[in-house]
């Protein structure tokens, strides 16, 4: 079996479809946008609180920029869905926070991300997906995520970008939600001329 790496490059605002499965996606198909997951990320900033990471910020982000990365879907019209993210989300370990976050992996396996949508496959759910999975969040270096367009049936993933971001403006809570809305807007407009143009 053939193992695909997704290749990223690593700067401060970096930014690539790294796959795309041709003639995967028609013009105009509607999609559902899943939210942001930010399950297995790692957190490193001193004025992030376990306290209210989980309860108070991770919502309003999922909640808020979701709303605003769903208006970015034009070439494919998407309906915004929370329900699994938001459960993924409050499993997010306070512990998550560190001193420090590691330096972005410059791949992923192919076979990582479909482990990663496995909890998003919907046997009865027709068409595809997009999720967002923030990979760090952390005060040197922003946010760092994919976003994955994905057969929601079978979890099988169509496109696949990555991008790191930092955010701008004053309070812990405006970062890294101008790093998300950038970095989701961004990949979200990528994933769609990259498949509609295949």
């Amino acid at each position: 079996m053939k193992t695909w790496l997704i290749f990223l490059i690593l700067s401060g605002c970096a930014s690539s479809v790294t796959y795309v499965k041709p003639a995967a996606v028609a013009m105009g198909e509607h999609i559902t946008f899943l939210g942001i997951d930010f399950s297995k990320a790692e957190f490193a900033d001193p004025y992030l609180q376990p306290a209210n990471l989980v309860g108070d910020k991770i919502p309003a982000w999922n909640n808020k920029v979701g709303a605003k990365i769903l208006r970015t879907f034009d070439q494919l019209p998407a309906q915004l869905d929370l329900t699994t993210t938001t459960a993924h989300n409050v499993t997010t370990p306070p512990t998550a926070l560190a001193s420090t976050t590691s330096v972005p992996a410059a791949a992923i396996a192919l076979d990582t991300v479909r482990g990663e949508l496995a909890s998003y496959v919907d046997a009865n759910a027709p068409g595809k997906a997009a999720v967002m999975l923030v990979e760090q969040v952390s005060k040197e270096r922003g946010v760092w995520a994919h976003m994955v367009l994905f057969v929601r049936a079978t979890g099988e993933p169509v496109a696949i970008a990555r991008e790191g971001r930092l955010g701008d403006g004053y309070g812990v809570f405006h970062f890294y939600f101008t790093a998300l809305e950038g970095a989701g807007a961004s990949m979200a407009k990528q994933l769609q001329r990259a498949v509609t143009k295949n």
